[in-house]
């Protein structure tokens, strides 16, 4: 059974605030709140009427917002995830090309000792400190270097 509706309530509320303001009993504030009430009342109606208001409340639209509030905040595969993998994604990126460049310049140098026993002989001596059975090399390190090598 079916109990009455809110505005039958509202309205025996106001009902009752007016007899009671007739008979005096009711201190000025109520009769305040009341015409406060009146007045947004008067707006709820006002904007339950209006045509974007019955757009935004339609069953479809708060079941699409909800579904989208849902998939882009609390499903285990939100938007940060997606973000958080598209960052990975990147920095995968620029780490092939990275590699691929750094492919590229080893390959050039290796061409370049297979031609010349002397640029190999001379990269060895600059890159690793090699040196011949007969000779002597002194390394000068900079000052800073020198703080972190004692």
């Amino acid at each position: 059974m079916k109990g009455p509706s809110k505005w039958f309530l509202i309205k025996r509320v106001n009902n009752w605030h007016e007899k009671e303001a007739q008979r005096g009993t009711i201190p000025f504030i109520f009769e305040v709140v009341k015409s406060e009430w009146n007045q947004w009342l008067a707006r709820w109606h006002r904007l339950r009427r209006s045509r974007w208001f019955r757009m935004l409340v339609n069953k479809y639209t708060v079941t699409v917002v909800a579904f989208l509030v849902w998939m882009l905040f609390f499903d285990r595969q939100d938007y940060s995830y997606y973000k958080h993998i598209r960052q990975e994604h990147d920095e995968l990126v620029r780490d092939t090309q990275f590699y691929y460049r750094e492919i590229l310049a080893a390959q050039e140098q290796i061409r370049k000792f297979k031609g010349d026993k002397r640029e190999l002989e001379r990269y060895a001596r600059e890159k690793y400190f090699m040196k011949k059975d007969d000779e002597v090399v002194y390394v000068f390190l900079p000052d800073t270097m020198r703080k972190q090598h004692p």
